[in-house]
């Protein structure tokens, strides 16, 4: 290192200087006429002087180096705790900025479930009559009814699609896709059928049997006898409970919390419409 280069260089340049100045001055000394002890004195006193500063200099040298590589460490030190809180800063954003993404798409799932069970009571109150034997599907209602369900399965699809993303990583994301895919399914069934369906309504008013609607019919019969509970009821459910248990762990900042409450319905158990 240059310090203990510098060292050394000087150490020998003081010990070179030194056997110069004791060979010049220790024969001036004894040549000198006095006492024995006087000369002896002198001679003990020079050394004294010499190793004074010899040792003297080599202290403050490794002091010096020592404050030196002290500072060293201490700035090391302080830039591994900058780092530190830049990256816990970093995460603690990233967390609250999921917490919030969970909130907000808790919220739109809230909004597209309402807003099929909304649908569903008014398919039953408004878009179906009986004539005869037959149930007949009105046009307008059913119109009017199936641009509100094709907005709740496109949200749906748009959902799907933002949870493939790399930036919004979830850590139970797979599951929430899983269940919002089988919720925009079952509906994208409904809007299929209403795409094939609708151009072939007729009469005054115009209708359609639905008897062959089976999609719509499927939708508003009673809810023990359809499928509306496990491919769409069900899933939302469970979507809501993930992404709730993955709030809780983020507050407790980890990805699982022990002992958490189920909040998901049994696998074997239909959820339902309330109030259906």
């Amino acid at each position: 290192m240059p310090t203990l280069r510098h060292l050394v260089t000087f150490l020998a340049l003081v010990a070179g200087i030194s056997m110069i100045v004791i060979a010049i001055v220790l024969p001036t000394i004894w040549s000198t006429p006095a006492p024995q002890p006087s000369k002896l004195e002198l001679v003990k006193v020079s050394l004294q002087v010499l190793l004074v500063v010899v040792f003297g200099t080599v202290a403050s040298v490794l002091l010096a180096e020592f404050n030196r590589k002290r500072g060293q460490l201490l700035e090391s030190e302080a830039e591994k705790r900058k780092d530190l809180e830049t990256e816990n800063e970093r995460r603690k954003r990233q967390m609250e900025n999921l917490s919030q993404y969970r909130r907000d798409l808790m919220k739109r799932l809230a909004v597209n479930y309402s807003g099929c069970k909304k649908c569903k009571r008014l398919f039953r109150a408004r878009a179906v009559s009986s004539a005869g034997t037959e149930r007949l599907v009105r046009a307008s209602e059913y119109d009017k009814l199936m641009q509100e369900v094709n907005d709740v399965q496109l949200d749906l699809e748009e959902i799907g699609r933002e949870l493939e993303r790399a930036d919004i990583a979830l850590p139970e994301g797979e599951t929430v896709r899983g269940c919002v895919r089988k919720m925009e399914q079952y509906l994208s069934q409904l809007v299929g059928e209403y795409e094939q369906r609708m151009p072939a309504f007729h009469g005054d008013p115009s209708s359609w049997r639905l008897s062959e609607m089976p999609i719509l019919w499927d939708l508003i019969r009673p809810h023990s006898e359809s499928r509306i509970g496990e491919e769409f009821t069900q899933p939302y459910y469970n979507s809501i409970a993930a992404l709730k248990a993955g709030n809780l762990n983020c507050s407790a900042g980890t990805q699982k919390v022990e002992g958490a409450p189920n909040l998901t319905a049994p696998a074997d158990q239909k959820a339902s419409f309330p109030g259906r």
